[in-house]
């Protein structure tokens, strides 16, 4: 995995750092995670579409923390009690983004009636912000 964020790193000139290529493939997992969350939560569940976006965007965040954690930042891998201080300081970082995710996705949604589009926008929305603040304050 590693080896293909250096690839298109190379690819790209320098421009694509290797870390941003593997957070973007996490990325693309938690888009994955997100999308089944809020489909199930919106057909399993009686809740709305704001609440099972909120869920759906929680569980994504979880899931990119660790996997992030596992492979994006291998080298600075928090274990032991950093690893929940590390989920705490994640959570907070993205929730600036998951603000924006949520009223983005929102927004879509009335306009369009599309969870699909709704829920994708809103979660690519807040991929750049949570790559940058994330490896400057969680995995520093």
């Amino acid at each position: 995995v590693q080896f293909l964020g250096l690839v298109v790193s190379k690819m790209t000139g320098g421009i694509v750092p290797p870390s941003f290529v593997l957070f973007g493939g996490v990325g693309a997992i938690g888009v994955l995670v997100h999308m089944a969350t809020l489909l199930a939560t919106l057909s399993l569940t009686n809740a709305n579409f704001v609440w099972s976006q909120a869920i759906a965007t929680l569980v994504a965040m979880t899931t990119n923390f660790l996997l992030n954690n596992e492979f994006t930042f291998s080298a600075k891998k928090l274990k032991g009690w950093r690893l929940p201080l590390g989920l705490v300081s994640f959570y907070v970082i993205c929730s600036i983004g998951a603000i924006a995710n949520i009223s983005v996705a929102s927004w879509i949604w009335q306009m369009d009636r599309s969870a699909f589009v709704g829920g994708i926008t809103g979660a690519l929305m807040s991929m750049v912000f949570n790559y940058a603040v994330s490896r400057a304050i969680t995995w520093r």
